[in-house]
């Protein structure tokens, strides 16, 4: 890797500095220790996020929220994301024991835009089944 020289760059017509590489793709092949890439299509209709925020347990992992989200049917839901956990400094032992998090979820379908009271329910849906299924209380 390094950079070309100018007169080079001059021949092919660029104007400015340019850097070049050269990969040795069999090489980087064996260091893929058997791995395959996979690539994904950018989806052609758009998403919308919804927020969850909710009071758990301090004791509760975010694991055990992850695994939740990730074990839901929910066709629309296409992914989640924990934005922000909050331990306060407590002033009872109420406070102590719970934290706040909050996630974020997207919803999408592959075939078209969906319209917002697909997703409302579809969000309704995640939460009665967040409520049911740990010890959760949402804000």
């Amino acid at each position: 890797m390094g950079q070309a020289r100018p007169a080079r760059t001059r021949e092919i017509g660029i104007t400015g500095p340019a850097l070049v590489a050269e990969l040795d793709l069999h090489l980087l092949e064996a260091h893929s220790l058997g791995r395959s890439t996979q690539f994904t299509e950018l989806a052609k209709f758009p998403g919308s996020t919804r927020d969850i925020a909710m009071f758990v347990p301090a004791t509760l992992p975010n694991g055990e929220l992850n695994q939740f989200f990730s074990s839901l049917t929910e066709p629309l839901l296409e992914s989640f994301q924990v934005f922000d956990v909050f331990v306060a400094s407590a002033k009872s032992t109420e406070e102590l024991a719970r934290k706040s998090i909050a996630y974020s979820l997207t919803y999408r379908d592959e075939s078209r835009t969906l319209q917002a009271t697909e997703i409302d329910e579809a969000h309704g849906r995640v939460l009665d089944a967040l409520k049911n299924a740990l010890p959760v209380e949402v804000r």
